[in-house]
């Protein structure tokens, strides 16, 4: 499946980025979909969290590590109230962070999953409690 066309046939190249790419955008689209439907709603929460940390990795952690010029050892050495340079990175970690959420607290009432799955059950009702037996 071609997603670019290949201008120089003659030129070798490595597939693999174009493969990761799709995926990427595969996970985003599909899970993006099944989590609004709230069907596999964690499942697909967590392949949107794995997505935003390489995203995470390839757009800020990475580069700037491979700079040299870090704060903390792996965070860009943007200037600390440059609101302007965190942006990208702060939008990609609160996504990360909603993702995670949706993984550890599941899909709400109103989910397919809760529908088509079963959700909790109920505990038993705990028996009566009896009179203690005194002397009459």
């Amino acid at each position: 499946m071609r997603l670019w066309p290949d201008f120089d046939p003659g030129t070798e190249y490595d597939h693999w980025p174009r493969y990761a790419a799709l995926a990427a955008a595969l996970t985003e689209l599909i899970g993006g979909i099944l989590i609004l439907v709230g069907l596999l709603t964690r499942f697909s929460a967590f392949g949107i969290a794995n997505v935003m940390l390489v995203a995470m990795w390839l757009t800020g952690f990475g580069p700037a590590i491979q700079s040299g010029s870090t704060r903390l050892g792996f965070l860009p050495d943007y200037p600390w109230f440059g609101s302007d340079q965190w942006t990208l990175l702060l939008f990609q970690f609160s996504l990360f962070g909603c993702a995670m959420a949706l993984v550890f607290a599941g899909p709400g009432t109103l989910s397919m999953d809760r529908l088509l799955l079963g959700g909790a059950r109920k505990a038993a009702p705990p028996p009566p409690a009896q009179k203690p037996q005194g002397k009459k």
